[in-house]
């Protein structure tokens, strides 16, 4: 329901508090976003979310990201899926909402396991119980930075920073 109204939130909805463009669809927005730094990430939905206030969060929990999935590739790494974890849990506690991970995606069978342990360390507010047994590639969070800035940039009317 959309908040204050009471009646089913429309894909006009989505499109017009996220603002993607024709053809492009909320889970592109995240996509590209949580590709290149959650930190960054949280720029562009935590502001919507603080707006918008919905009643739950829903999120793909999949470990096809990670650097050893052969599916992915995205050289997302177990301190990645922690962050990832950590910020659906602090968006879900600012917007008062319930939060749902949805198992899907993962086929490293050695890794995709301890990425999931450690999405949930995040969601759970733990440190990090498990250390990484196999990661090695760096982060380097600069390359996305000016792809951020420009939407944050092209959206501002909602708070983006």
């Amino acid at each position: 329901m959309t908040a204050g109204t009471g009646r089913p939130i429309a894909a006009g909805d989505v499109t017009s508090l996220v603002g993607v463009r024709r053809g492009e669809t909320l889970y592109d927005l995240v996509h590209a976003a949580l590709e290149r730094r959650v930190a960054r990430a949280a720029q562009l939905v935590e502001p919507v979310l603080e707006r918008y206030r919905p009643e739950a969060l829903i999120g793909a929990s999949g470990q096809d990201a990670s650097a050893f999935d052969a599916n992915g590739r995205m050289n997302v790494s177990m301190d990645g899926f922690h962050a990832i974890g950590r910020s659906m849990r602090e968006c879900a506690e600012r917007s008062r909402a319930r939060l749902l991970l949805v198992q899907e995606g993962g086929y490293a069978r050695t890794y995709a396991a301890y990425c999931l342990h450690a999405t949930l360390e995040g969601v759970l507010g733990t440190g990090r119980l498990l250390a990484d047994p196999i990661a090695y590639m760096p982060d380097d969070a600069s390359h996305a930075n000016e792809d951020i800035d420009s939407v944050c940039t092209e959206h501002g009317r909602w708070g983006l920073r």
